[in-house]
């Protein structure tokens, strides 16, 4: 029964109302998580309260605990949810490729060549439109030479 952590797309929400507490079942992959809003003291979980804000659609990282239980003679395993990452925002993962990856960084040195060069070509064309004779630009450069 140790922890542990996961990243989930909530592909619905469904609630159980008991005499003192609210169970939350959370669907994602086929697989169901639950927690309850309330302890039996009455305080609330950790997962309510960082339950806040979590949505239909999104994609969230959780800490929770599985366990292998057994209903009327049928094993299953219970998912707790014991906690939602950063209040339940939504979580983005970006698709990086690894660094060895020579395409990628490639094309990543390529992308940031070619907006220096655009940048380069906007601060020139903003000097000739300032009609600044001091600076050091090339006076050969005109709007034809912007790229978009």
């Amino acid at each position: 029964m140790d922890l542990q952590q996961g990243r989930i797309n909530i592909e619905s929400i469904e609630t159980k109302a008991f005499d003192n507490s609210t169970q939350y079942t959370i669907k994602s992959s086929g697989k169901s998580y639950k927690f309850y809003d309330t302890k039996k003291d009455g305080s609330p979980t950790k997962a309510m309260d960082t339950f806040e804000g979590v949505k239909r659609g999104m994609t969230v990282d959780i800490l929770f605990k599985e366990e292998q239980k057994d209903y009327q003679g049928k094993p299953y395993t219970a998912r707790t949810i014991v906690a939602f990452g950063e209040k339940g925002l939504p979580t983005i993962q970006l698709n990086e490729a690894p660094a060895s990856d020579q395409k990628y960084n490639d094309a990543m040195n390529f992308i940031t060549d070619q907006f220096t060069i655009v940048i380069e070509r906007l601060n020139s064309i903003e000097k000739l439109l300032k009609n600044d004779k001091s600076s050091d630009v090339n006076s050969d450069v005109t709007l034809d030479d912007c790229p978009f």
